[in-house]
């Protein structure tokens, strides 16, 4: 898609039509993750025995939990990596990845040993009961052994997303999966081991996605190089893969404890009771993951608008999409409701369970009619770069609303008090939401620019508001600093992190290191994850780069409707595209040059490396704006003034800018060029 084409779909394509063609490709990609998890159940179910089942709903926690603690290490390793990366401190990323991956592991072997030693308090702990118990301990066992390559497969795709590259991560995951379908009839029918042959396949599944992800790094084609001597025991990068793994993590912990609550609570009620749940449960995947896919659709519109500060057409995408979610939220209701009996024969043919199970799913069912607009509010919270607000949110649905519901309802109303627990929890965690959405939205639509007008140039009617892109090594940056103060106005670089960090509340290391950097892809990751942890209401949100690109966005229009300014990188060319006095500059250089510059002015000693540099930075650029504009980085036809710095040096650029915003300048006197409006 074209930077117009796309500029197009967030700013004035109709709500409706734009939310549908960003939603619609994210929902059925998510279909395979629901294929991955409606085959497993479906296998199991064909065994006709109702502890089977019973056990795989019980032992999910035990995913849930190696996830959790994979992702302290995955998500906060991940978020520094491409920090290192935006600050082009590649040997840094080498080391975190590298630590990463080994601190994973030695958590893994912890894991792997804990689980293995207390295995049956463990069992007895999930809710087993003794005619369960065999299947699940099984289960578990294996799950337990196979612990390692779990948590690395599932870091593994966290820490590639890291550097920008999304299809070897996704390649990966399906990888997996497509094992994981194909082992599971054999292990469970064919070697007639049942459910701990769906375990196996489940596990072997992992490893066959690892070893791809394994073949990737040792195949040279990552920005992020991994290697024994990088291990590191560095304070700051176990501080920073811990300070930001820790908190992320915590929701999750979360929920695995509320499902261990859930299991024992429903235990007395029979096997029957907690194998229809567990078969309830992965149904609501479906409907699940079509809500996921609609906040991730909604989430860049709403990034991309409130950057702009286009807060009407915010408030429209946020309306549009809750209507459209609740819509869909209603039919799925309204089917499952009549066919929930149906559904549930699909997996199992035992009388009991499909009895049981479709009580259970007309009581989750209703969860639907909020879970849409629930997702929609916290994704928009952590675009408007409020993951603290969001996570908070999310950490209040399970520890203050849902278990303590738990142990309330089931006690007032038994086991249909149980299961009301949930879409009663998903209620008040949207009002929640909303009050929070409508107090954001509110405060920052009204509030004053005070702080960035702190720092912003106050200019005579005559503007001029440049904007420079750069290749690595060409002396963009310096082109930029001289050209302000030639023209005696403000130069924000490195400045605008301070800024946005002030504005938005986020930490200035973080936006820092982001800035430059595509941490994760939206479409996928995002709500893939959510299979992973195990839990049919898990939603992980919006990735960081995202809250830092709509906050930093806000920023640089607010610079610009200010005064005069230089501004570098981030790309400012693209979120000033309809400012009618700004100045597009692209500063490039052939490769011999930049490696001169970069080996003299920056440290680097070897050619081999400083090329190797430059490749990763640009290569980091370009993803980049590619991800946020939907265009090429360095397209000259998107710039007035395309230089090469190498034939005028930087002084010599300097001067051609400045002659070119003369010409433009006498254009507009002699009527060649209309002030108020934007050229094509």
């Amino acid at each position: 898609m074209t930077q117009n084409k796309q500029t197009e779909l967030m700013s004035n394509t109709p709500v409706t039509k734009a939310i549908l063609k960003m939603s619609i490709p994210v929902v059925l990609g998510m279909m395979v993750q629901v294929l991955y998890n409606l085959v497993d159940t479906f296998f199991i179910g064909m065994l006709n025995d109702p502890n089977q089942l019973a056990a795989a709903n019980i032992t999910t926690p035990i995913f849930m939990l190696m996830m959790a603690i994979a992702t302290i290490v995955s998500t906060g390793a991940a978020s520094y990596i491409s920090r290192c990366l935006g600050k082009k401190d590649s040997q840094s990323a080498n080391k975190t990845l590298s630590t990463g991956i080994a601190i994973t592991t030695g958590l893994g072997i912890l894991v792997m040993t804990v689980g293995l030693v207390f295995l049956k308090p463990f069992i007895t702990l999930l809710g087993a009961t003794e005619a369960v118990y065999p299947y699940a301990f099984s289960y578990a066992f294996i799950m337990f052994i196979g612990t390692i390559p779990v948590m690395l497969n599932y870091a593994g795709g966290q820490l590639i997303r890291s550097e920008g590259a999304i299809m070897p991560s996704i390649i990966g995951m399906l990888i997996g999966t497509v094992v994981n379908v194909i082992l599971d009839p054999i292990f469970i029918f064919s070697f007639d081991m049942g459910i701990g042959g769906a375990a196996i396949a489940t596990v072997l599944g992992n490893v066959a996605a690892l070893g791809y992800y394994i073949y990737y790094y040792l195949s040279g084609k990552s920005l992020v190089k991994f290697k024994l001597k990088f291990i590191s025991g560095e304070k700051k990068i176990w501080g920073q893969t811990f300070g930001i793994g820790i908190p992320a993590a915590l929701s999750q912990f979360l929920m695995s404890g509320a499902m261990i609550v859930c299991n024992n609570l429903a235990k007395p009620y029979g096997e029957n009771v907690v194998a229809g749940m567990g078969v309830a449960a992965k149904l609501m995947y479906v409907g699940t993951f079509i809500f996921m896919g609609f906040a991730a659709g909604c989430q860049p519109l709403v990034g991309y608008n409130y950057g702009a500060k286009n807060f009407t057409r915010v408030k429209a995408i946020i309306k549009t999409g809750m209507l459209m979610t609740t819509g869909i939220g209603i039919m799925l209701t309204m089917l499952f409701g009549i066919s929930a009996s149906v559904l549930i024969s699909i997996f199992t043919p035992l009388p009991e369970v499909i009895a049981e199970g479709a009580t259970v799913l007309t009581i989750y069912m209703w969860s639907f009619l909020v879970l849409g607009s629930q997702m929609l509010a916290s994704t928009t919270i952590q675009a408007f770069g409020k993951a603290k607000a969001s996570l908070l949110l999310s950490i209040a649905r399970q520890g203050l609303f849902y278990i303590p519901l738990l142990f309330l309802l089931n006690k007032r109303f038994l086991f249909k008090g149980l299961l009301w627990a949930q879409p009663i929890s998903d209620a008040i965690t949207l009002s929640l939401a909303l009050v929070t959405l409508v107090f954001i939205l509110k405060k920052y639509q009204n509030k004053e620019e005070t702080k960035i007008s702190d720092f912003a140039h106050k200019s005579a009617p005559s503007r001029s508001v440049i904007t420079i892109s750069r290749e690595y090594g060409s002396g963009g940056r310096e082109i930029g600093e001289k050209l302000a103060a030639e023209l005696n106005i403000p130069y924000y670089d490195k400045k605008l992190i301070d800024l946005t960090a002030a504005q938005s509340g986020l930490d200035s290391e973080l936006i820092g290191g982001i800035e430059e950097s595509v941490t994760e892809e939206i479409s996928y990751n995002t709500l893939t994850s959510a299979y992973y942890k195990g839990n049919i209401f898990a939603y992980d949100g919006t990735p960081e780069s995202d809250s830092v690109f709509s906050a930093q966005s806000s920023v640089i229009s607010s610079l610009a409707d200010a005064g005069d300014c230089v501004i570098v990188g981030r790309c400012a060319d693209a979120v000033l595209k309809n400012k009618c006095d700004c100045f597009n500059v692209f500063i490039h250089a052939p490769i011999e040059i930049r490696i001169k510059r970069v080996t003299e002015q920056y440290g680097v000693k070897i050619d081999d490396d400083a090329k190797s540099l430059i490749n990763c930075v640009d290569k980091v650029r370009a993803n980049y704006y590619k991800h946020y504009t939907g265009d090429r980085w360095g397209n000259s036809s998107k710039y007035h003034l395309s230089i090469d710095s190498s034939e005028l040096g930087v002084d010599g650029c300097v001067n051609v800018i400045l002659e070119a915003l003369k010409v433009r300048k006498t254009s507009v006197k002699l009527g060649l060029l209309n002030e108020n409006e934007c050229p094509e």
